[in-house]
């Protein structure tokens, strides 16, 4: 038990031993005097009840005018818990006056109280000589308030104590006698009605104003919401609802992709904040706030973050997840800046993130159905099911010219199936094309175990732009393969109206299929590079081609294999340069007299004559089967060997 507080004292001559009901005589019954002192007393307390909403107030007087009728210096005020203990609730002190926030953090009926356990187990005036020493009492805290002798007068309504008023006199000695006990009594019984009344009324008061306060809550949140959602309606996009929802806030506000990338942020201009105040990597790994994270759903939307110096975190961080089909989308976080995060503040940022939440949702469906427009007007492109009439109305709004030439460029993958998502996987492809040829991005469309983006040719004339194209496709190669897993590009002839597109997508088509047939997967390759060999291989005699190219470089693959010499790299090389010994020297680093005595060499052999034309062509043709056969780049001079003497591909 927590002591009470001072009052006046009355010397007294009697007993001073606990008084209870049983052990009064019919002498010692308060005469009318003091029946009539009491009432007046309590008159005094019900009006003021009357008049005051205030129960520290009530229980002040109560207190007080108890003290003074049995003429001791101080009193507090217990009201009963739900867990049976009384905390203070009130004090008076003759010498301090009101002194409810000394007694307001006391808690009586604590273990080893049993000066209180008595006045609740007896329902009667318990009274307690030389408190400091009697075993019934927590002695630290008579010697801590200087109480000499005390009584403790309980509250009693409906046989139950709803409260104890303890009164002393300090240190200074006073002897309570039995009438002074029945005066005490039956005041306690007295202003315990008007306790109760008191506490039901402030109770009542207190839940009225909660109400208020949940009402206007209410109306605010509302108002919020009303405006958000208005907001965009109107057409707002998600960096201008982070920077309205900073405004209500007066906080600042950061949007975040699940992946905790920064969306959107905001922050009221008087912070003059030059970047995102974002929750740093290393708190988000940090396994409780992974936790933490991890459990925020539509049932339990938002959580606090604490500060973590150690690892960079100065603020806490209000984080509300965006949920939409069962999946976060994001999160809102909020930075505890200044005045600590409420309880409005989380409502408030709770009803943000479900407003951001479905805006998210309804730009990606906005995209989904753009995509799958975008990709039915390219599907209805390549395939050639619509009129031209009718797809050159509609491509601008895809963004694509067909004024202008194009080229379809197919990525064809390793598996059929890369393991990055397809809609990820093409936007990355459509970004790096068009940042790597300084263009919009081109519209990709999937084919199975393929994508093909239709690539605009701009910039000067068509071999320039293809030129520009394929050290693109070369770069872009080398970033992403091992990522998508890219085992080819292929690249089709030049689209030059409407009806070209569906030509040349059979093309790629026979193109991925012939390379597929000869297990060629060395990269780029234009449709362009197979020059004849593209009629042979629409006749669909490879076996027959194959063998014809083996035949016309066999004698000088043997000559090569007999004296260690170099005659079908040279011919490659001079095939290469277009029958120029200058060109041919130059890919293979030798002087020009080399190569002249080589091709010499070859008309020696009687085998062909490299200067004529036709001979050239057959070359040329011969060379590009040979690679295909042999799954190396097209027309190399550093290009795989030629199948030994004796050798034979099918």
């Amino acid at each position: 038990m927590h002591v009470p507080a001072p009052i006046v004292a009355v010397p007294w001559q009697g007993e001073t031993e606990p008084c209870g009901e049983g052990q009064r005589d019919a002498a010692w019954r308060p005469r009318p005097a003091h029946w009539n002192e009491v009432l007046e007393v309590f008159k005094e307390v019900a009006v003021h009840a009357t008049t005051s909403a205030d129960l520290n107030e009530i229980l002040t007087v109560i207190g007080s005018r108890l003290c003074h009728l049995l003429g001791v210096k101080r009193c507090s005020v217990y009201l009963r818990r739900d867990d049976g203990k009384f905390q203070g609730a009130a004090g008076w002190s003759a010498t301090e006056g009101d002194i409810g926030d000394k007694i307001r953090i006391l808690v009586s009926g604590i273990e080893g109280d049993r000066f209180t356990q008595d006045i609740v187990e007896s329902r009667s005036a318990v009274l307690v000589v030389n408190a400091q020493q009697d075993p019934r009492t927590i002695h630290k805290t008579m010697v801590r308030w200087r109480v000499r002798d005390m009584l403790g007068v309980p509250l009693v309504v409906a046989g139950e104590v709803i409260g104890i008023i303890y009164v002393d006199n300090e240190q200074d000695p006073h002897v309570y006698d039995p009438v002074q006990i029945e005066v005490a009594e039956l005041f306690g019984s007295l202003a315990a009605l008007v306790v109760q009344q008191a506490v039901l009324h402030n109770r009542l008061r207190a839940q009225a104003i909660q109400l208020t306060r949940q009402k206007r809550t209410l109306e605010h949140l509302t108002n919020v919401h009303e405006q958000l959602v208005r907001a965009v309606l109107e057409g707002a996009d998600l960096n201008r609802a982070v920077q309205m929802l900073s405004g209500l806030l007066n906080r600042p506000v950061v949007l975040y992709n699940p992946r905790f990338d920064v969306m959107a942020w905001a922050a009221p201009p008087g912070m003059a904040m030059q970047s995102a105040p974002v929750i740093p990597e290393r708190v988000l790994k940090m396994p409780s706030v992974a936790a933490v994270i991890n459990e925020l759903n539509a049932d339990r939307p938002s959580a606090i973050i604490p500060p973590t110096l150690a690892v960079g975190l100065g603020s806490r961080h209000l984080l509300c997840v965006l949920m939409t089909e069962g999946r976060p989308a994001g999160y809102l976080g909020v930075v505890e800046i200044g005045r600590a995060i409420t309880d409005l503040d989380t409502k408030i940022a709770e009803q943000g993130a479900v407003v951001m939440a479905l805006q998210v949702l309804s730009e990606r469906r906005q995209i989904e159905a753009e995509g799958q427009a975008r990709e039915d007007f390219l599907s209805d492109l390549l395939r050639g099911t619509r009129d031209e009439e009718q797809l050159m109305r509609r491509a601008p709004q895809f963004g694509i010219d067909l004024r202008s030439p194009y080229v379809l460029v197919r990525f064809c993958y390793a598996d059929g199936q890369p393991a990055t998502p397809r809609t990820a996987r093409r936007a990355v492809l459509a970004r790096a094309l068009g940042r790597g040829l300084g263009m919009p991005e081109p519209p990709v469309i999937g084919v199975p175990g393929s994508d093909i983006a239709l690539v605009r040719l701009t910039g000067g004339s068509e071999p320039a732009a293809l030129r520009r194209v394929r050290r693109r496709l070369e770069a872009l190669l080398r970033e992403l393969s091992a990522k998508f897993k890219i085992e080819k590009v292929l690249v089709s002839s030049v689209c030059r109206r409407v009806g070209d597109f569906p030509l040349a997508h059979r093309e790629i088509r026979e193109l991925e299929e012939l390379t597929t047939a000869f297990n060629w997967s060395r990269g780029l390759l234009f449709a362009d590079d197979l020059g004849l060999f593209r009629l042979i291989v629409n006749s669909n005699r490879l076996k027959e081609a194959v063998r014809f190219a083996t035949d016309f470089v066999r004698p000088l693959a043997r000559y090569d294999e007999s004296t260690g010499g170099q005659l079908v790299e040279t011919l490659r090389a001079y095939v290469q340069a277009e029958g120029q010994v200058r060109g041919a020297a130059e890919l293979l680093g030798v002087h020009e007299n080399t190569i002249r005595y080589r091709l010499a060499k070859m008309r020696e052999m009687g085998s062909l004559d490299p200067h004529r034309m036709d001979m050239l062509l057959t070359a040329r043709l011969a060379f590009q089967i040979l690679d295909f056969a042999s799954g190396g780049p097209l027309g190399q001079a550093s290009g795989p060997a030629v199948p030994a003497a004796g050798s034979q591909v099918v």
